[in-house]
């Protein structure tokens, strides 16, 4: 059972790392267009064990091939075990109101459009390095010890 719990912490690490790499590469090659901040600010809201949250709520307009969108998603973000809730603070106060920004869009989907991709979070950091050195040190005891 410890061994299963070992290889799902390295399993749950490497989903993590990888899905934010492709999140990553998958913003970096969009397209990048000229938008405008409309609103900025952080939404009250639970997350999925009732838990009180926030949320930020940036609204942006932009001009896509001769099309007007208004989009409300500004961060890509990928699965993370241990998500950053003080970024959420970060990008209000980043975006205001009345602000020019770049943003980025896939041109197969104009209607959904990024400002930027949430960082790996630090504490995700910390959780994918322990738990892979634990989840690897216990795997190899296990196996020393089935060797003797």
């Amino acid at each position: 059972m410890k061994s299963l719990m070992a290889i799902g912490a390295l399993i749950g690490g490497v989903v993590q790392l990888v899905s934010y790499l492709i999140a990553k590469s998958r913003f970096k090659s969009m397209v990048a267009v000229d938008g405008v901040i409309l609103q900025s600010k952080l939404d009250d809201c639970h997350d999925t064990k009732g838990k009180r949250s926030y949320q930020a709520n940036v609204v942006y307009k932009y001009v896509f091939e001769g099309k007007e969108y208004t989009y409300n998603n500004p961060v890509l973000r990928s699965f993370q075990l241990a998500p950053n809730h003080e970024y959420e603070y970060e990008i209000v106060g980043k975006y205001k109101a009345g602000q020019n920004v770049k943003l980025r869009l896939n041109p197969n989907r104009p209607h959904q459009s990024y400002l930027e991709i949430a960082p790996l979070s630090k504490m995700s950091t910390v959780v994918l390095i322990i738990g892979t050195c634990v989840s690897i040190s216990y795997l190899v005891l296990v196996g020393w010890a089935n060797y003797q």
